[in-house]
Formats: C-alpha cells, sequence, structure tokens
C-alpha cells in the first residue's frame, strides 16, 4: 500500500494585516489535524512582524510551545528548506513559520 502523505498548505499572508483575523482562526481551527499530523502548514508572514506574532500567539492557543513549529528566518533558512524538500525530504514539524526581518528574504521566499 501506498504511504499517504500529510495534506500540506502554503499559505502567504500581506502586510496590511486584513487577512490576519480570518488567517489565524482557520490555523487554529487546523490544531488537531497538525498535531495528528494529516496536515502540514508552510505560513508565510513576509518581513510582517505582526504577523509573526499573531501566529505565535494563534499557535499558544493551540496548545504549542516554543520548538513546537520550525522558524525559517534567513535566506540560507529559506534554501535549506528548498534542498530538503527537493530531495524528497518532508518538513520537520507539522508547521514551519516563514518570517524575515528584512525584505529580500520575505520576497526570495515567496518566489
Amino acid at each position: 500500500a501506498k504511504a499517504s502523505k500529510p495534506l500540506r498548505l502554503l499559505i502567504p499572508v500581506g502586510g496590511a494585516g486584513a487577512q490576519r483575523k480570518f488567517v489565524t482562526k482557520f490555523v487554529e481551527e487546523l490544531a488537531e489535524e497538525i498535531k495528528s499530523g494529516h496536515v502540514q502548514l508552510l505560513l508565510n508572514a513576509g518581513d510582517h512582524g505582526h504577523m509573526k506574532e499573531a501566529f505565535k500567539q494563534t499557535f499558544g492557543k493551540m496548545g504549542l510551545k516554543a520548538g513546537d513549529w520550525d522558524t525559517v528566518d534567513n535566506i540560507k533558512g529559506v534554501h535549506d528548506f528548498a534542498d530538503r524538500c527537493r530531495g524528497g525530504a518532508e518538513p520537520r514539524k507539522g508547521i514551519t513559520l516563514f518570517a524575515f526581518d528584512d525584505y529580500f528574504p520575505a520576497v526570495a521566499t515567496t518566489d
């Protein structure tokens, strides 16, 4: 039998924050699916610190603690993540948060 893989969702968010309530509620509603390994989230907060913090608060509401999700915060991390996935590896955690202090890696990650 073929092993099934989790549903992988990529969710990029804009900087104005208009999507914040919808996206964080959506993420929170997926808590059990993420914890059970049925869903993997790739969340791209870009260089929007308020979205990074909103996601982290949501993770807390889901009962997650620091270390229960991966954070990619630099361009080397983006390249390493992409290389692992192209090599057939799955993301290490049920949630990978892409969040950057600088504009360039935020835009490069979306590309």
